[in-house]
């Protein structure tokens, strides 16, 4: 079982980041709020006005939310594994292939273009808002609130005493306050 270890430890943390934006309505309102309807108006107001190059506006859409969502990946998170990288690139990838075949293979097009041109862009949009969910900064929405309070350390708030003491002499301080404690 060891040597599938790390494909089980990639599923338990991506269930993990799924599940963490269910913590709070914040995540979900931000999603359909900000990102679907405010970021999208470029693709939703000239589908009502029946105008527009709707493939090419879905194409910029797609490309804008990539590179802000991988922007926040790359500045926010630390603590990932290799393997969750280069799933999330996996991901981006996959969808920027997408987006440039929609474009390509079926040109820019109009309201009246077939449904089944709009499939590829269709499924990029929605591995895009997939890949955001996942990658949500966890402390935009203070989802981390129970791991702050169980870290290694203990509280989230610094210690009194803790001015110029290493790292080691603060956790060596905690594990002799929980061994006076017990």
């Amino acid at each position: 079982m060891s040597k599938y270890k790390e494909w089980a430890n990639l599923k338990e943390k991506v269930w993990q980041d799924l599940s963490n934006g269910a913590r709070s309505p914040a995540p979900l309102l931000y999603l359909i709020t900000i990102i679907i309807v405010a970021g999208g108006v470029g693709v939703w107001f000239p589908i009502t006005q029946g105008s527009g190059d709707i493939k090419a506006n879905l194409m910029t859409y797609v490309f804008a939310l990539i590179s802000a969502i991988l922007a926040d990946f790359l500045l926010e998170e630390k603590d990932k594994t290799q393997s969750y990288n280069m799933l999330v690139i996996s991901i981006v990838v996959v969808i920027i292939a997408l987006t440039v075949y929609t474009i390509t293979a079926s040109g820019t097009g109009n309201l009246n273009a077939s449904i089944s041109s709009y499939i590829p862009i269709g499924i990029a949009t929605i591995l895009l808002w997939t890949v955001w969910w996942i990658l949500i900064p966890k402390t935009k929405f203070d989802l981390e609130q129970e791991t702050i309070k169980s870290s290694t350390i203990g509280t989230p708030e610094p210690a009194s005493n803790a001015k110029n003491r290493s790292l080691s002499a603060l956790k060596s301080a905690r594990k002799a306050e929980g061994s006076n404690n017990e």
